[in-house]
């Protein structure tokens, strides 16, 4: 490696980091948070530095007490400091109508030469503490977008519609086209952001994401090989853990009797696309008794807010099972394959990380994708399992492998 920005951090030192940004300092920086306000870009509304953290205060944090690995201490003396900042954006919502969003941008403030952007879609979060441009200890832009920033990345990390400068209105939880379409603009952004801010990037985009942000990685890829290839090209992508292959994926979860811990979150992806898609379809269609009328009844929040029956045979009418699992119901079933994000031939190398053991998001959607990418004449697909370990216990070994894959392009 010629310097730390190509190195490969052990994921002990990045857990390490993380612990201690929890246990430091409440204020990184002191900043007056007026944005700059921006009238002459077609994309960037305004930005507004929420962190500056110097060279030495990153190598203070990797360092002394915490540091985990004395053998990094060498590369960790060449960490360059980083700055945060939120980005306001224009975009559009399901609707097709215009709106402001919001995301995380971070950077290295090295003088070195010109820098690779990153895109980095975040998992599911259901807070605003969540969202990449709180900056917040609970987001990954905290820990996962400074560590890829101290890499020598330029990390453009979206909010998603419903968080950040959108909060007001719902997250429309694993809706393809506004993944890719928020994800794409806050990339457009970012770049405008960059040139008002010299910040001189080179050819190179690598895209990112783990379980909602997998999907949205795979929906981003396709949309710019489909629609924007003449502002950007992808250099490499590395989507993990998502729900790519979503009318199989419901198939294999409906046809479960036993407890699933996680069933909050498919209960949340019907609400989404009843409402998205113009369904309106009463609660009852969906859910049993008295299940159906607690969610209609539950306080406001984003997703499923109450405890619910986690046995899926259970939760879910049969009715709805069956039309899912006999194909009747065309109509629902129209809606998971108009999300879903598997069937297409990507140009770009892409490698799909899954852990195997993973059930949350069952590792069937990453096999899937691959046997159908292939399938479609793609040869720049790889799959990448991450064996016997679940969905949580798997991200130790994706940030190691995305470090790794990334870093074999630069």
């Amino acid at each position: 490696m010629k310097n730390f920005t190509r190195k490969v951090l052990p994921f002990t030192c990045l857990l390490c980091w993380g612990l201690v940004l929890l246990a430091g300092c409440t204020k990184i920086v002191e900043t007056d948070q007026i944005p700059q306000v921006f009238t002459d870009t077609k994309y960037l509304v305004s930005a507004t530095l929420v962190a500056d953290i110097s060279a030495e205060n990153l190598n203070n944090r990797y360092g002394g007490e915490y540091s985990p690995l004395d053998t990094e201490l060498e590369a960790i003396q060449a960490l360059p400091g980083i700055k945060v900042y939120k980005l306001v954006y224009k975009t559009k919502d399901a609707a097709g109508n215009d709106i402001t969003a919001s995301g995380a941008f971070l950077y290295p403030t090295n003088n070195s030469s010109a820098k690779p952007l990153l895109s980095y879609q975040h998992g599911t979060i259901t807070t605003e503490a969540g969202a990449p441009s709180s900056y917040g200890t609970s987001a990954d832009s905290f820990i996962g977008g400074s560590f890829l920033a101290s890499l020598g990345y330029v990390v453009s990390m979206p909010d998603y519609l419903g968080y950040g400068e959108n909060a007001a209105t719902d997250h429309p939880y694993e809706h393809r086209a506004t993944l890719a379409s928020a994800s794409l603009d806050m990339l457009r952004a970012s770049k405008e952001f960059s040139a008002k801010q010299n910040i001189e990037l080179n050819n190179q985009l690598f895209l990112t994401g783990y379980s909602e942000g997998g999907s949205a990685t795979t929906a981003l890829h396709q949309m710019i090989e489909s629609s924007a290839s003449s502002e950007f090209t992808i250099t490499a992508s590395t989507p993990a853990a998502g729900a790519y292959d979503k009318i199989n994926f419901a198939k294999d979860i409906t046809v479960q009797d036993k407890p699933m811990l996680n069933i909050k979150n498919y209960a949340w992806v019907i609400l989404t696309y009843n409402k998205i898609y113009g369904l309106n379809r009463p609660l009852t269609a969906y859910f049993n008794e008295p299940y159906a009328t607690n969610i209609a009844n539950q306080p406001e929040g984003e997703g499923i807010t109450i405890d619910i029956e986690q046995n899926p045979t259970k939760l879910f009418t049969a009715e709805f099972r069956n039309g899912l699992l006999n194909g009747t119901d065309t109509e629902f079933l129209n809606t998971l394959s108009d999300n879903s994000t598997f069937d297409w031939k990507p140009i770009a190398p892409l490698r799909l990380i899954h852990g195997t053991a993973d059930q949350f998001v069952l590792f069937s959607n990453s096999q899937s994708a691959f046997d159908k990418m292939t399938a479609n004449g793609s040869t720049s697909v790889t799959l990448f399992p991450i064996n016997g370990t679940g969905h949580f216990e798997s991200v130790p070994a994706y940030v190691i492998e995305v470090s790794k894959y990334f870093d074999s392009f630069r």
